[in-house]
């Protein structure tokens, strides 16, 4: 070198048939400095494919509809499509880049390890990067290795990921509530303690991504009342797979109106976002309430007093050893009854009807009632007293119940009963 050509490029000439005697191969390319006899240093060396640019054309995702991803479809798995290249050799390597759009956190950008061609041209990257880039434009490309030489990126393929469809994410659901919580009516008098909502696992759920879950309802002065379960929480690893479960304190829902709006709002940030105006909203859930006290209705007949009940026939309060009972005579040309309208029963609710029996001392019992329309005439009436019982779901507010002895025409039958009850279940 001479002072006119130091700190300036110095070009070496390679003679044509370097080139042309390692086409399709690579070189290893290097220089040295000396000064007179001294070696002064060697420069790093540059591995260099010899032959025509390789062309990268873009490539395409397995899993989505041409330029546009439909979430759902990469719930398990994503696939980078490479398009075939003959220039590329078996040992030959690809990397994959999925690029977030600007703005989207570091965990919604993915490389790949290296993955040999003679593996295939469809190279698996991590799904989770989509829960990132819902409703927004990502771009992937690739570069391939040959020798150690890593490729220029390929040309780029942008990817329209559609926003998560709401028909694929699934209702929180309150299991207390009726059918195990598909139903529309949530009673509080069907199940003791507190209530439970859960949530099945979402495509794409991950661990980090924030869960805000309320209740919302009405309050028992009209006023509107929340029940905050979650604010922001992050999902852990086990409801990954198990989803979501929370506790609903009873002493809170019973703060609420009876026959009012419970609502289940389930709101989630796939890209986890800490700012509730970046969650998906899930599908609402809304439940009746019932909030009413458990409902029971008890005739002892102490002291004679019949509760309500009118009678027919022949029927008369007896006293034996302190306890009051209604006897059921009998006449040869009517039955005797007692019958009573139970009214403030919740139609579609569980009740249960039961009562004390027994045949009069030295005659014959027959027993029978009507609860709602419907004829019950249950067996293995004796001496002795004996409950017998029935469920039933009304279908209006009132129900008419009578209890009658048997047939017309046997005067022989006289039956005795005591401590009917119908109760909420």
């Amino acid at each position: 070198m001479t002072g006119n050509t130091a700190g300036k490029v110095v070009p070496f000439t390679v003679p044509f048939r370097y080139v042309t005697e390692n086409l399709n191969g690579t070189v290893d390319v290097s220089y040295s400095v000396t000064r007179g006899t001294t070696l002064l240093g060697n420069s790093i060396v540059r591995h260099l494919t010899v032959g025509s640019a390789l062309e990268l054309t873009a490539p395409s995702v397995k899993e989505a509809n041409g330029a546009t991803l439909n979430p759902v479809n990469a719930r398990d798995t994503l696939t980078v499509v490479v398009p075939t290249n003959a220039a590329l050799l078996p040992d030959d390597k690809l990397k994959v880049t999925w690029t977030g759009a600007p703005g989207t956190p570091a965990e919604g950008s993915y490389t790949s390890d290296e993955w040999p061609v003679r593996d295939g041209w469809e190279v698996p990257i991590d799904n989770r990067v989509v829960a990132f880039s819902l409703g927004k434009a990502v771009t992937v490309t690739y570069t391939v290795i040959q020798a150690g030489v890593e490729s220029p990126p390929s040309d780029t393929f942008t990817l329209n990921v559609q926003a998560m469809p709401v028909a694929s994410l699934a209702m929180p659901l309150i299991l207390e509530a009726a059918q195990g919580g598909i139903g529309n009516e949530l009673d509080l008098g069907s199940f003791t303690g507190d209530a439970r909502v859960t949530a099945a696992p979402w495509p794409l759920i991950a661990a980090g991504q924030r869960v805000w879950l309320r209740c919302e309802g009405t309050a028992s002065d009209g006023s509107d009342q929340t029940i905050t379960l979650a604010t922001g929480t992050e999902v852990d690893s086990s409801e990954v797979t198990a989803g979501l479960s929370r506790s609903i304190p009873r002493a809170e829902l019973e703060k609420l109106l009876d026959g009012s709006e419970l609502k289940v709002v389930l709101e989630v940030t796939f890209n986890r976002s800490t700012s509730e105006s970046e969650a998906v909203v899930f599908p609402l859930r809304i439940y009746a309430l019932a909030n009413q006290a458990p409902f029971e209705h008890y005739t002892p007949f102490t002291n004679g007093d019949m509760n309500g009940w009118l009678s027919g026939g022949i029927v008369a309060i007896r006293q034996e050893a302190g306890n009051y009972y209604c006897r059921l005579g009998s006449a040869a040309t009517q039955l005797s009854t007692i019958q009573r309208n139970i009214e403030g029963l919740r139609p579609g609710a569980r009740y249960e009807f039961s009562l004390l029996a027994r045949r009069g001392a030295g005659h014959e019992g027959l027993l029978k009632f009507r609860v709602a329309g419907h004829l019950h005439e249950p067996s293995g009436l004796t001496s002795i007293w004996r409950p017998f019982s029935i469920t039933f779901e009304p279908t209006h507010e009132t129900v008419q119940i009578e209890i009658f002895n048997g047939k017309q025409q046997a005067e022989n039958q006289v039956t005795e009963v005591d401590d009917i009850r119908i109760r909420s279940l």
